[in-house]
């Protein structure tokens, strides 16, 4: 696979869209001119890791706002408010109005973008930056809550099983994270990507246990 670089997490695989379709790698799908086409024929693996990864996130992203909602309902709850309520009286009050001096440098700093008057824009500006300044409350103030409550988070990112036997290996054994990199020798891209792992090597010495795999020896499947 000349020219391309992948970098991942070599760990045991768990029940998902590839450890599913691993079970259905022997199922005939399609019979052309009497020849038997199987489901392992079918060059896919990446893109069933990409919809694994896209669901995951999916999944992370709603979980976070029921956490988010049901601390914020049970500390409403406790107060005698709604939610909305609860935020308003004890984050937004608190969250002060936009100077013109901020509202002022922010254009400043991006005038050449904005291409219009400030006069123009000065409402907006300012209605964006108290919006940001609230947001960012009320993240300190959810942030806050979660420092008094026992929570343990089950939902797994998916991992793709990589087989390092006869690879390249530097690092110790224990490490907490394994980095695999498949990689050409012959690949000016991988070339350049050389000083940025040696330095992350470097900086996290005995946390990172890095593999080489030659991409013009081996597959991904490998």
């Amino acid at each position: 696979m000349t020219g391309c670089l992948f970098l991942c997490l070599a760990c045991s695989s768990q029940e998902s869209f590839l450890t599913a379709a691993a079970e259905l790698q022997g199922e005939v799908i399609a019979v052309l001119d009497g020849e038997q086409i199987r489901d392992k024929d079918l060059d896919i693996k990446a893109e069933l890791m990409k919809l694994e990864q896209d669901m995951y996130q999916v999944r992370r992203e709603a979980l976070e706002k029921s956490i988010v909602l049901r601390l914020l309902t049970k500390e409403a709850s406790a107060k005698g408010m709604e939610v909305m309520e609860l935020l308003a009286s004890v984050v937004d009050r608190k969250v002060p109005e936009p100077t013109q001096s901020e509202v002022r440098a922010y254009y400043e700093k991006r005038k050449s973008r904005l291409r219009k008057p400030f006069a123009e824009l000065q409402g907006e500006i300012t209605a964006l930056l108290r919006k940001t300044s609230l947001q960012q409350a009320r993240n300190d103030y959810i942030n806050s809550l979660r420092q008094n409550i026992d929570l343990e988070i089950l939902l797994t990112p998916p991992r793709l099983s990589v087989n390092l036997q006869n690879a390249h290996v530097t690092g110790p054994e224990n490490a907490p994270i394994t980095l695999v990199e498949f990689s050409d020798f012959q690949c000016p891209y991988c070339r350049r990507i050389q000083p940025t792992l040696k330095e992350l090597f470097e900086e996290y010495e005995g946390e990172i246990r890095w593999v080489f795999k030659d991409s013009s020896r081996c597959s991904t499947r490998s």
